[in-house]
């Protein structure tokens, strides 16, 4: 028969925290890395389209983009990037996501999207993607999603250390 007390035990996490609120308290930690690495991943989708297109970097000038093309690849390629961001374990508690472990994970979620990227390209033969645009998301990928993570650390560390935590 169970006791008041391991009723008690069992409705509490390892730390005395109700589980219930570690579980709210990791979705609040986890929901703004979302939506922070769904802006730099924007920003560097939004940054290759400019440099391949309006700055004209490329191999091939003679090709321009399809209207509103890359703006529905990239409302197509933002959850698929997330998820991949998922399966890597980028969302996984603080704790277990330190300096390197972090960067080289980002390097390997960026590194797939852009291959998942490359072989549909290849699969689809209406789909058209430019080799540059393509080019350019990998490496402003990874180094938004880097840059915004490590100054994510860094103000967790200052207050941190404000706090005396």
């Amino acid at each position: 028969m169970a006791t008041p007390d391991t009723r008690i035990d069992a409705l509490m996490g390892s730390s005395g925290v109700p589980r219930d609120a570690s579980a709210a308290n990791r979705l609040t930690g986890t929901l703004p890395l979302i939506a922070i690495d769904a802006l730099m991943l924007i920003a560097a989708f939004a940054a290759a389209y400019w440099i391949r297109f309006d700055l004209g970097f490329t191999i091939s000038p003679d090709v321009e983009p399809e209207s509103g093309f890359y703006t529905m690849l990239c409302a197509a390629l933002l959850p698929l990037w997330l998820g991949i961001f998922s399966i890597q374990g980028l969302y996984a508690s603080e704790s277990e996501l330190e300096g390197l472990q972090e960067l080289s994970r980002i390097f390997h979620a960026c590194g797939t999207g852009s291959m998942l990227l490359v072989m549909v390209s290849f699969l689809d033969t209406h789909l058209f993607v430019a080799r540059g645009w393509v080019i350019g998301v990998w490496v402003l990928t990874i180094v938004f999603v880097s840059l915004a993570r490590v100054e994510a650390a860094a103000s967790r560390f200052v207050r941190c250390a404000a706090t005396a935590c």
